[in-house]
This record gives structure tokens, sequence and C-alpha cells, in this order.
């Protein structure tokens, strides 16, 4: 998945976005041991079944105010 959003940021955006994007995940990348370039999320991953539609839309609304939430980079 990781591979496909840089590919999307690389063929889809606009320069200054583009570069603005890759940065932080360039940065991200190597403060981190297992990362050969980009980090785009947690490198722990916690499996969860989406078992019920609260449970979907509980995560579904977390992937889309987190990077709102988080804007204070």
């Amino acid at each position: 998945m990781a591979k496909e959003i840089i590919r999307a940021i690389r063929e889809n955006l606009a320069a200054s976005r583009k570069e603005w994007m890759l940065d932080i995940f360039v940065r991200m990348g190597v403060s981190k041991s297992r990362n050969m370039q980009y980090q785009f999320g947690r490198q722990a991953n916690q499996s969860k079944a989406l078992l019920s539609q609260e449970l979907t839309q509980q995560k579904h609304d977390y992937l889309h105010n987190n990077p709102v939430a988080a804007r204070a980079w």
C-alpha cells in the first residue's frame, strides 16, 4: 500500500506539494532503522478484523481526520 501511495504522489500531485510530502516520508524513513527510504505510517502493525460497521466507520474516520489533528508539525 505504501508503494502505491508514493507512486500516486509522484504521478498525481503538483510539484511543490509532491516535494513537500515526499520530504516528510523521507525524513521519517531515515530516522527508522528498518527502512531503506520512506516511512509511511507506523512500523508496528496491529491488525484488527473489521467485523462490524461501527468499527469500520471508526477506522475510516480516524484515517480521514488524523492528518488534520496532526497538523502541528
